[in-house]
């Protein structure tokens, strides 16, 4: 009982420090149902034609990618697992005067290539548009990021614990990482531990990201901010 209360206090506690930090990320309640629909056609597309519904990010994570994207303004865009996040990180792209660089990334070609053909279809490739397999970014001279969507599934060595050794090479001070799937207990304790020991603050979106399939994603800064 008594843990039950630490737990529930320190997750309040983190949650205000994750307001106090972005004050702007309230204001998703009240744009969220209109990015969804701004959406929701291509996401259908989405799920109907290359993924389903389960396994693809949710809309709401989807919305609350785009809905960052546009308060950070962010010039390098790490897409850790390509699919619909592809999709949102270049229609921002696409959006903006001067591109971002946006990395797709996934551990599987041929997923790599059906998310490249989605953007193709819907003339969202920029020439700041770059797509790797993950062994060949992990070897590539790559800028460091602004934001970070973490939801790789296929890496060289099969494990996404190999994704977050090598994160901390790719990020800096300001760098706001989305990691999904954190509704997987035994993957929510890997990146807790990881982010623990690189004395960055981890807090779970559940309010702003949880769907009908009880998944959700959490959001990770450095506690020095």
């Amino acid at each position: 009982m008594k843990n039950n209360i630490k737990s529930t206090i320190r997750k309040f506690h983190l949650a205000f420090r994750l307001l106090l930090t972005y004050p702007w990320l309230i204001k998703f309640f009240w744009y969220e149902s209109r990015i969804v629909s701004r959406l929701e056609k291509d996401y259908h597309a989405y799920v109907t034609s290359i993924s389903t519904a389960d396994m693809a990010i949710s809309i709401r994570l989807a919305a609350l990618l785009a809905f960052i994207c546009e308060e950070i303004q962010p010039k390098v865009i790490y897409d850790l697992g390509s699919g619909f996040s592809s999709f949102v990180l270049h229609l921002y792209a696409k959006s903006c005067l001067i591109p971002p660089t946006v990395y797709s990334v996934d551990g599987d070609a041929a997923w790599l290539e059906a998310s490249q053909k989605f953007l193709r279809e819907r003339q969202l490739e920029t020439e700041e548009t770059q797509f790797y397999t993950f062994d060949n970014f992990c070897r590539a001279d790559i800028k460091k990021g602004d934001l970070v969507l973490l939801d790789i599934f296929h890496t060289e060595d099969g494990s996404r614990a190999a994704v977050l050794e090598k994160l901390n090479q790719w990020i800096k001070n300001s760098t706001l990482i989305v990691v999904d799937d954190m509704s997987k207990p035994n993957y929510r304790q890997t990146v807790y531990t990881w982010a623990k020991k690189m004395n960055i603050t981890c807090v779970d979106l559940l309010p702003f990201t949880q769907d009908v399939y009880g998944r959700f994603s959490s959001l990770l800064f450095k506690s020095g901010k």
